[in-house]
């Protein structure tokens, strides 16, 4: 069997992060021999205990390195400091957030579409039952702004895409060499789409599974009144803060970039309203 190392964060969801390592263990361990690396950003719910349980009862089975993060890391950086406590024989890694929750077939579909396609980045797509269509998956970019993005919806066959959400991506330990950690410098987001940008670059391929590896739904976006409370949202930490903004763009797209950061600005005076880089995202 393929080694795999699971990549994951978590803050006060103790029972979505118990039912996803339950998940692993179930539906993915005659497939591959897991690694686990979990970063537990302060959690104050009984996660910590409850990761620290597991790791007691699977001992004998796989290896899980519980970090212990300082509160403040959000998604970004603590998935960088989860691949930089990788053991020394750790394989390919899979990205899996905690909240996802799995289909029993989900380890059985990776495990054959990695061996059509071992060395391309391949992205599990989420479901959304409430809103009854895909929430997390790939992009296409077709714009020189790259927070253009088209989502790209794989169904009877894979898909080639420019860029992806985090939600679960396995990436070929060849690829993760190359392009290295999630840039930690992001305060929260950014970080998948930057990693994706960075691996299809590079010239290395991604693709979009086809179907649905499981359900994850998106948060719901609050009632704003007014520009002001449109403005703090979008530059909110969890959404899409200043310092974050302009680092992407400079990176992905040099001397343009300023007018795409001004842009949703522009939207929320003219409009009144919030809106979004990209009405697809």
């Amino acid at each position: 069997m393929q080694s795999l190392t699971i990549l994951m964060t978590c803050y006060n969801r103790v029972a979505l992060t118990q039912r996803i390592l339950h998940q692993i263990v179930d539906f993915g361990s005659k497939y591959f021999n897991f690694e686990i690396v979990i970063v537990d950003d302060g959690s104050v719910d009984g996660t910590s205990e409850m990761l620290a349980e597991f790791k007691k009862i699977n001992e004998n089975e796989f290896l899980v390195t519980i970090v212990q993060g300082a509160g403040n890391w959000y998604w970004s950086k603590s998935m960088q400091i989860a691949q930089l406590n990788v053991s020394q024989k750790a394989g390919a890694l899979l990205w899996l957030n905690d909240d996802v929750d799995l289909y029993e077939d989900s380890f059985s579909t990776l495990n054959h579409f990695i061996d059509l396609y071992p060395e391309c980045v391949l992205v599990g797509q989420c479901y959304d039952p409430v809103r009854q269509r895909e929430s997390f998956g790939g992009f296409e970019n077709s714009s020189r702004n790259p927070l253009k993005l088209t989502r790209k919806t794989a169904i009877d066959s894979i898909e080639s895409i420019d860029t992806f959400c985090g939600n679960f991506v396995y990436i070929p330990s060849r690829i993760s060499a190359l392009v290295g950690t999630v840039d930690g410098e992001f305060q929260h987001g950014h970080g998948d789409l930057d990693y994706g940008y960075r691996v299809t670059k590079s010239g290395e391929k991604a693709y979009c599974l086809p179907g649905f590896i499981g359900e994850c739904s998106k948060d719901e976006e609050p009632e704003l009144l007014n520009r002001r409370q449109a403005l703090a949202y979008w530059n909110s930490r969890k959404k899409s803060p200043i310092r974050s903004q302009i680092r992407f763009l400079r990176r992905h797209d040099g001397i343009f970039w300023p007018i795409w950061f001004v842009t949703p600005y522009l939207r929320i005076i003219v409009q009144g309203r919030k809106t979004r880089l990209d009405k697809g995202l």
